[in-house]
């Protein structure tokens, strides 16, 4: 046989050769890929069959309990009262004097609220309202406004025990603002007085059956 065949016959065995190998190849890849096909629809099939999480049940609602109003005029005036004699024990009596004249406030609109005066929800004198001052225009405010009280003629019963309200009269809320060298600090001891005063009336109020 001559080379030329030789080299010819070599040629198409490795042909075949190739075509058989790339026959294998394709089946090898086609057996891999079905296999992986099965295996990932059972692993999708198990992750269906798993049970829902259970939902969690609606809770109803339990009724709002009703809270007490924020303002409370006579426990206010208490505190800052026994805060004032605090500090006025330890002469300062720049914020001392400042909250006897928060006491006075208290005390008064506490008495007009249980005199008929209207409160907000919050518990407090509401804004517009001709009786929302502080100390010295509120007491001005009740003796020229104060037949418009609704019970007029029980807070002036308690009102006309009040002798030294008067002394507020050089008091200001915007003294919590003021240089201490500005503030009238020889007026604090007549503050002291007069708030005095005004808890005496509260409590006498409250011994009545008035306030709470």
């Amino acid at each position: 046989m001559s080379k030329q065949r030789l080299r010819i016959r070599e040629v198409v065995q490795l042909k075949r050769l190739n075509c058989l190998t790339s026959t294998a190849l394709y089946r090898a890849i086609v057996r891999t890929l079905s296999t992986c096909g099965r295996k990932m629809r059972k692993v999708l099939n198990g992750m269906n069959s798993v049970p829902a999480a259970p939902q969690a049940t609606a809770m109803a609602p339990h009724p709002a309990t009703p809270l007490a109003p924020l303002v409370h005029y006579t426990e206010a005036a208490r505190r800052h009262m026994v805060d004032a004699n605090t500090l006025l024990g330890e002469s300062r009596g720049a914020n001392a004097g400042h909250l006897y004249g928060i006491v006075a406030e208290c005390g008064l609109k506490a008495l007009l609220i249980a005199c008929g005066v209207p409160a907000d929800s919050n518990g407090e004198i509401p804004l517009g309202n001709r009786f929302r001052q502080h100390v010295p225009v509120l007491p001005g405010r009740i003796v020229v406004d104060g037949h418009l009280i609704p019970d007029s003629s029980r807070a002036s019963q308690y009102l006309t025990s009040l002798a030294h309200l008067g002394k507020f009269n050089d008091w200001l809320i915007e003294h919590r603002y003021w240089r201490e060298a500005a503030l009238p600090l020889h007026s604090v001891g007549a503050w002291k007085v007069a708030a005095e005063e005004i808890l005496l009336m509260v409590d006498k109020a409250k011994e009545d059956g008035v306030l709470t």
